[in-house]
């Protein structure tokens, strides 16, 4: 529940094959540091051609589900 009282829906994703649920409104970067264990290098959280098209300030206010 939020601080306004409405239950939040509850997202589930699946990075390697491991389940991890979040809070509707998650930001990317919280999911990124979830799993970021499992990588060798860097999550990208988006990508374009090749380049990274976020900062780390639009990352920390992006959500992944809305």
């Amino acid at each position: 529940m939020d601080s306004t009282g409405t239950e939040k829906r509850l997202c589930t994703i699946t990075v390697l094959g491991t389940p991890h649920t979040y809070p509707e409104g998650t930001p990317f970067l919280k999911l990124a540091e979830d799993c970021q264990k499992d990588y060798p290098s860097q999550i990208l959280l988006v990508n374009l051609d090749g380049k990274r098209v976020m900062d780390e300030e639009q990352m920390q206010n992006t959500t992944y589900l809305s």
